[in-house]
C-alpha cells in the first residue's frame, strides 16, 4: 500500500521518544532506549572535524563521517519499529527525523514522502534547519565548495534503507554550508541515481594503513635504487682522473678568465661548468646555459663575446640564382 505525506500533516507526539531518554547521573550514563548516548560540546566536535580534514583530506573525512552517521541510522531504524509497532508506516518512518531533532542534530521538516512497501518504492524530500554540521563548518572550516552535512546524510541513507529493506540513497542537493539558502535532501532507490555506485564507495571502509604500507614499499625501493646508483659512481668519485678534474675546477673557479670545456656529448660538460660557477665569486649570480649549436656561425662571436658600442646589425638578402646558387651570409656586422 502506498502512503504519501502532505505538508499539512503533522508529526505524532514526541512523547514516546522523549520517554526513552534516561539519565543515570550517578553511573555516568545517558540512555536513549537501549542506546548509550553522550552529551558533547559542539566546539569539541568542530575541532575534531577540522583535525580530520587537515589530517586525511576532505574526501576521506567525508567518508568517515558518512559511515559514522550510517551506523547511527541503522540503530534508530530498529528503535523506531520497536517504539511504534501499531502506528502507520509513515508515522514509524517519521520517528527517524524526530529522533534527529530530539538528539539536537538538526530540525527536520518533511516536504514530501511517498512510501510503497509492496513495491519497494520510495521518494522523500526534507529540509534540514539549523544543522549542527553547518554550524561546525562555519566556525572551524569556513564556507565549503560542496554540501557539508555528512553524518546527517549517512544517517538518512541508513535509516531509510533499513526501514524499506532496500538501498535508499539520499543526496543533499542544497546546503547552507556551501552558500545555499537552505539544506535540502532528496532520497530515492539507489538505481534511480546516476552516480549511485560512486557515492556508495563512501560507505566502504577505506583504511589508510594499506596506502601507508604501499608508500613505505615505494620509498624502500627508491632508497635501494639510489644506493645502487651511488655504488655505481663510487669508483668514479675515487679515481685519480676524477680527483684531478675536481682540483682543476677549484683552481679555475678562483680566476676571472673564461674556461673552455671540451668533450663528447653526454660526458658532463654542463655539470662541470655549473660546478665552476658555484665555486666562483659569481655563485650568487644566475647561471645561463646556451646551446651554441643553435646560434648561426656568423653570430656566435657577437652572442658569446658581445660587440663594440655603436655597432648596428645589417641583414642581407639571399642570392637570386635558384636553389643551387651561392647564398650571401644571412647577417653581417658593420660600424
Amino acid at each position: 500500500m502506498a502512503i504519501s505525506y502532505k505538508p499539512q500533516l503533522q508529526y505524532v507526539d514526541f512523547q514516546d521518544l522523549t520517554e526513552q531518554i534516561q539519565f543515570q547521573s550517578t553511573e555516568g550514563k545517558i540512555w536513549l532506549g537501549e542506546k548509550r548516548m553522550l552529551l558533547m560540546q559542539l566546539s569539541a566536535l568542530a575541532a575534531f572535524r577540522r583535525e580530520m580534514v587537515n589530517t586525511i583530506g576532505i574526501e576521506r573525512a567525508k567518508g568517515f563521517f558518512l559511515r559514522l552517521g550510517y551506523q547511527s541510522g541503522l540503530r534508530d531504524a530498529e528503535l523506531a519499529r520497536k517504539l511504534r509497532p501499531h502506528c502507520s508506516e509513515l508515522d514509524i518512518f517519521l520517528a527517524g527525523p524526530q529522533l534527529h531533532s530530539l538528539t539536537g542534530m538538526v530540525k527536520v521538516v518533511p516536504i514530501e514522502i511517498d512510501i510503497d512497501q509492496e513495491t519497494g518504492g520510495f521518494y522523500g524530500e526534507l529540509d534540514w534547519i539549523d544543522s549542527f554540521e553547518v554550524e561546525i563548518c562555519q566556525t572551524e572550516l569556513g564556507q565549503m565548495d560542496e554540501p557539508v552535512c555528512w553524518s546527517l546524510l549517512g544517517y538518512a541513507c541508513a535509516y531509510t534503507s533499513s526501514f524499506m529493506g532496500r538501498q535508499i540513497i539520499f543526496r543533499e542537493v542544497s546546503c547552507r554550508g556551501c552558500g545555499d539558502e537552505k539544506c535540502h535532501i532528496v532520497g530515492k532507490p539507489a538505481e534511480e541515481w546516476d552516480d549511485a555506485e560512486e557515492f556508495t564507495q563512501y560507505f566502504k571502509a577505506d583504511p589508510m594503513i594499506e596506502e601507508l604500507y604501499d608508500l613505505q614499499s615505494q620509498v624502500s625501493s627508491l632508497r635501494s635504487s639510489l644506493e645502487k646508483q651511488q655504488g655505481q659512481y663510487y669508483g668514479i668519485g675515487q679515481s685519480a682522473s676524477y680527483n684531478k678534474v675536481c682540483r682543476m675546477i677549484d683552481k679555475a673557479a678562483l680566476g676571472k678568465v673564461s674556461v673552455l670545456l671540451l668533450g663528447e656529448t653526454g660526458v658532463g660538460k654542463e655539470v662541470i661548468a655549473r660546478s665552476v660557477h658555484l665555486r666562483s665569486e659569481r655563485a650568487e649570480q644566475p647561471f645561463i646555459a646556451v646551446n651554441c649549436a643553435a646560434i648561426p656561425p656568423d653570430l656566435i662571436e657577437a652572442e658569446l663575446f658581445g660587440v663594440e658600442k655603436g655597432a648596428t646589425l645589417a641583414q642581407t638578402s639571399p642570392g637570386r640564382g635558384g636553389l643551387n646558387a651561392p647564398m650571401a651570409a644571412p647577417y653581417s656586422w658593420t660600424r
